[in-house]
């Protein structure tokens, strides 16, 4: 078994649409740089189906692997949050 963070990013989906004051403002100028919900699946989409598995516990942004030192230390942050010992790397 394989487990995989997807950081899609920013998305435009609509969602704060209807908002008012300084979220709807805030929604405009983000929505300029956001990405569109069907560019933002293409990671957590790829990593679903790839033939060859990426390695188990990596983060990723826009199909590409983030730094793996950062991916261990959210790895071991979260199980010490959760009170479990984390693995060794050799474990994952």
């Amino acid at each position: 078994m394989s487990a995989y963070s997807a950081n899609p990013g920013v998305m435009r989906t609509g969602f704060n649409a209807k908002a008012g004051g300084l979220l709807r403002l805030t929604s405009a100028v983000t929505n300029l740089f956001a990405t569109m919900p069907q560019q933002a699946a293409r990671t957590p989409v790829r990593l679903a189906t790839a033939a060859t598995p990426e390695p188990s516990g990596a983060i990723f942004g826009k199909s590409v692997e983030v730094d793996p030192a950062l991916a261990s230390e959210v790895y071991e942050h979260t199980a010490r949050t959760l009170g479990l010992s984390p693995l060794s790397i050799t474990s994952l």
